[in-house]
């Protein structure tokens, strides 16, 4: 049987240019600061975190400055024209700036009528490109204020390619993510996930140039203001009468998970559970999509919304809402989202919901103190319901520890450059006296670390191990402040216990959360029980064990008929499983070719010359192609269209080692490209 091999063993190298060590001085270096001065990748650039610090108490006006996008005064270096833009059946704007390229900058003249602090405010509608997200600088007179100034990001609009459909042996196929034009309006927000408001700038009154420096545009812009955002009512200041509760009609609506409207990452797409019948929907044995999020929905700012359709609100009234959810990854902690009704938050309260670890799944209902939060829907017409990622009160503590670490690695590199990587234990190197404030600011440091420790072990309502590495570190500070002498001992807990804190900060930006289903309820209904119940349970387990009997684990796909693609695959079952999600949903609706996917550890070359081979083989790299094209075995690729096109996404010498006789047998799958990292302080 004739087949073809496609193969992943592939090195590409790198040129590196040739570097010179440069020695440790063997005397304690005089002026370190000069040192420093001189190599400027160490210098922190500027943070959002100093800035806001520093006018925090400047003055917020009550101004609002709108400047519509056609307003700019240059636009250089990218793809510009003005007119209507929008998705067919969705909505059209006039007279808009379209921005149809990924870099390029605009400036607009903006007269600010009074000093102080302003939020930025935009209506923009991505245009579907091949970048994922847009991102570009924003500058005030030529300046970026601050480093998040510099990465400022916005969502764009991801929906699923189509329905969630089923294979022939009864799992589902999980629909691919594409780019939608939809219009948005938001708050430029921080993308580091360490502020819940929006970004603030400062500026002078008069006439300013601002600046967005694109690295991917792809944008229209209606217009985008300056103004300061107001704070949010309180619940009680909205709370309905009872009365207008109470004349809701009964109502129970659920919206779930997987079928969301819109995303705003291409990553956010259906997943699976399969552990518990409670999951909607369960079927034992097979693969079911029936939730969203999880490990997927963690990263700040990242949105998922659903839509109410007209039909399902029978009449005006007042509804609660209930999210079916599981945040099982932030032990001692909660995850935050902000809601969204209808693109805006109604309360104070919905700005931010907690959900706190638990392995098991939940209802979480907003309250506002022992109450429930009732929103007003409208019938005869779509509402939308949005939850936004945000760090929540964590995010102080997150930022503190930020400026801790960085300080604290600042004063190591200034111990290491007089001491060197190994400290001798028998040479006293003075480093307190060779940086006299050293032992100063660890106890300051020391101070603020425990305050911050205080404040997580608050929020955790526990202490532990959500701490201990914060509590490690001020321990090592506070030895280095009692014996000075002894601070180059400490180097390596210094370094390692910096290594773990940032760990630490890494994952707990992180905001995780699982979503089943959302429920809209009227007062008198109750939200479905979320309880696991002994029989049902049994039922389940009992169901998905008797069906892995069943199951052929080596098979992902299995397919019948003439035209049958037989594919085997030379990796583990999650990889397999990603192979097939590519399979199902991309080349089979594209070119109507059923592909049974096999799991396969060698024995190809046996089963082959047996004329039981497969028809392809994927990951089957090192002498294997060549080796089965010297016995015939193989077809040669260059005889079909397109091949020359395919070789083109690969360096130029990828293939020579799959090519026999002038004919090529394999097709590479990937490349990889070593790289070298060095230190610039250390070598030169």
């Amino acid at each position: 049987k004739v087949f073809a091999v496609a193969t992943a063993s592939l090195c590409c190298l790198v040129n590196i240019n040739p570097l010179c060590y440069t020695a440790f001085a063997e005397e304690p270096l005089e002026n370190l600061e000069d040192v420093l001065a001189e190599n400027d990748f160490y210098i922190q650039k500027n943070p959002y975190s100093d800035y806001y610090d520093k006018y925090m108490d400047a003055e917020k006006p009550d101004k609002e400055i709108v400047v519509q996008g056609v307003d700019y005064a240059r636009a250089e270096n990218g793809e510009f024209s003005k007119g209507k833009f929008g998705h067919e059946g969705d909505m059209i704007k006039e007279d808009v700036l379209i921005w149809n390229s990924a870099e390029g900058t605009l400036t607009y003249k903006v007269n600010v009528p009074q000093t102080g602090m302003y939020n930025m405010y935009m209506s923009y509608c991505p245009i579907v490109s091949h970048t994922t997200s847009i991102e570009f600088s924003i500058l005030i007179d030529g300046k970026s204020p601050y480093d998040t100034a510099s990465r400022i990001s916005l969502n764009k609009v991801w929906v699923n390619e189509k329905e969630i459909t089923e294979n022939s042996k009864g799992s589902q196929i999980r629909p691919s993510q594409i780019q939608y034009s939809k219009w948005s309006e938001t708050d430029i927000k921080d993308v580091d996930g360490l502020f819940n408001e929006p970004l603030y700038f400062y500026l002078e009154k008069g006439t300013h140039e601002i600046t967005f420096d694109a690295a991917k545009a792809y944008i229209a812009i209606e217009y985008f203001k300056l103004y300061n955002k107001e704070e949010y009512s309180s619940y009680s200041d909205i709370k309905p009468a009872e009365s207008d509760i109470k004349n809701t009609p009964s109502t129970l609506i659920r919206l779930e998970g997987e079928e969301a409207s819109y995303k705003s990452d291409s990553t956010l797409y259906p997943t699976s559970d399969k552990s518990s019948y409670l999951a909607s929907p369960a079927k034992p044995g097979k693969l079911v999509y029936n939730t969203i999020g999880d490990d997927n929905w963690k990263k700040a700012l990242q949105t998922v919304t659903w839509t109410i359709p007209a039909d399902r609100i029978t009449a005006d009234g007042w509804y609660r809402i209930g999210i079916k959810a599981r945040q099982q990854d932030m032990r001692g902690f909660y995850s935050n989202r902000r809601m969204y009704i209808d693109n805006e938050v109604p309360c104070k309260e919905l700005d931010q919901i907690k959900f706190y670890y638990d392995t098991e799944w939940n209802t979480v209902v907003p309250k506002s103190q022992d109450d429930d939060i009732y929103v007003y829907l409208t019938a005869g017409e779509d509402h939308t319901i949005s939850l936004e990622a945000i760090p929540g009160e964590i995010g102080e503590s997150m930022r503190r520890l930020e400026g801790v670490v960085y300080d604290i690695n600042e004063y190591y590199r200034k111990i290491l450059m007089i001491t060197g990587p190994n400290p001798d234990k028998y040479t006293d190197y003075n480093v307190d006296r060779a940086i006299p404030e050293l032992v100063g600011d660890f106890e300051m440091i020391s101070d603020e670390l425990k305050t911050i420790k205080n404040n997580i072990e608050s929020l955790a309502k526990s202490s532990g191990s959500e701490a201990a590495g914060i509590e490690r570190m001020y321990v090592i500070l506070d030895k280095c402040v009692e014996s000075p002498k002894k601070i180059p001992k400490y180097l390596t807990q210094l370094k390692d216990n910096v290594a773990a804190i940032s760990s630490w900060i890494r994952d707990y930006k992180d905001q995780p959360l699982e979503v089943d289903y959302i429920e809209i309820a009227s007062y008198d209904r109750e939200f479905s029980s979320t309880d696991e119940k002994f029989f049902e349970s049994l039922s389940f387990g009992a169901k998905s064990f008797v069906a892995s009997f069943f199951e052929d684990y080596s098979m992902i796909s299995e397919e019948t008929g003439d035209e049958v693609l037989d594919v085997w695959i030379n990796l583990g079952r999650d990889q397999a499983l990603a192979i097939k999600e590519l399979v199902e949903s991309d080349f089979i609706p594209n070119y109507n070719i059923p592909v049974n996917l096999n799991i396969v550890q060698g024995g190809v070359v046996e089963a082959t010359l047996a004329g039981k081979g497969p028809d392809i083989a994927l990951f089957l790299g090192g002498e294997y192609p060549v080796n089965l094209a010297a016995r015939g075995l193989l077809a040669d690729l260059k005889q079909f269209d397109g091949v020359d096109e395919i070789c083109e996404n690969f360096h130029e010498n990828a293939t020579v080692m799959y090519e026999y006789n002038d004919g090529l047998y394999a097709i590479p799958l990937q490349q990889s490209f070593p790289m070298m990292f060095y230190r610039k302080d250390l070598f030169v």
